[in-house]
């Protein structure tokens, strides 16, 4: 699974200084989603820090990962489903938007999926990959600082859980998750089987069969159109692009 947008090879990843931050995330959606004043409830600290400087920091980096942009249809729908979805599926949301903004997440994905669940996933793997991938090009130090950040957010997204041995687990992801996921897949060009094989659906951590089963949930409850007959498989999102105006947005 390539994961890793090329116009993002080279963009500084947010994991040298934080995390997917969901903690931060959610007191700002959940603060400005009934306004729709994203940007506003940044400026007056829903998140909580204790000097401009952290704050400041803090709100660009979630702006990087999350945009906080109407106007960027994967962002549109993110906001529309908060506050429908539980917090597993915020949580894994919020995963799918961050890994197609954020180029170090993103080359973790193949490792953490495809570890058995209950086997470990060690900060030394993480780091293992992560040289592998840019030798040379950061320290000792901050190499690992990075390589524990990204345990972290994997934590923060349900795939992982432990303190001091940290094993793959899997969320259990329902109707909200899963339509987002297909949707982006979807945005990005994807049709039909290819929507089930992209790299948004296979981060659910799910088998197929499982995917398709939600998928006929979400469409009983109006998030999409789904068919499925033989050979041929499509997706549709008529009712959600005419409710959320997502015709004509970047994607």
């Amino acid at each position: 699974m390539a994961f890793v947008p090329k116009e993002l090879i080279t963009t500084t990843s947010i994991h040298t200084s934080r995390t997917i931050m969901f903690a931060e995330l959610a007191r700002v959606m959940n603060y400005a989603t009934a306004s729709g004043n994203f940007h506003d409830s940044l400026g007056e600290n829903v998140v909580g820090k204790r000097t401009k400087s952290n704050l400041d920091k803090t709100n660009i980096l979630l702006q990087k990962l999350y945009t906080f942009n109407p106007q960027y249809a994967p962002f549109r729908a993110f906001a529309y489903f908060w506050p429908m979805a539980g917090e597993t599926d915020q949580r894994i949301m919020a995963m799918l938007l961050a890994l197609g903004r954020e180029p170090l997440l993103a080359e973790s994905v193949e490792l953490v999926l495809q570890t058995r669940l209950g086997d470990p996933v060690t900060v030394e793997q993480l780091l293992a990959g992560l040289e592998h991938r840019h030798p040379g090009r950061y320290s000792t130090s901050s190499a690992h600082a990075i390589a524990q950040r990204l345990a972290s957010s994997w934590k923060q997204a349900g795939y992982l859980e432990g303190k001091v041995k940290t094993r793959r687990v899997q969320p259990q992801p329902q109707r909200y998750a899963v339509t987002f996921a297909l949707l982006l897949a979807f945005l990005h060009g994807e049709r039909g089987e290819f929507i089930l094989r992209s790299k948004w659906v296979q981060a659910l951590g799910l088998p197929e069969a499982e995917v398709r089963k939600l998928a006929a949930d979400a469409a009983l409850h109006n998030l999409l159109q789904y068919q499925a007959a033989a050979a041929v498989t499509v997706f549709a999102f008529p009712q959600l692009f005419n409710t959320l105006g997502l015709h004509g947005l970047q994607s």
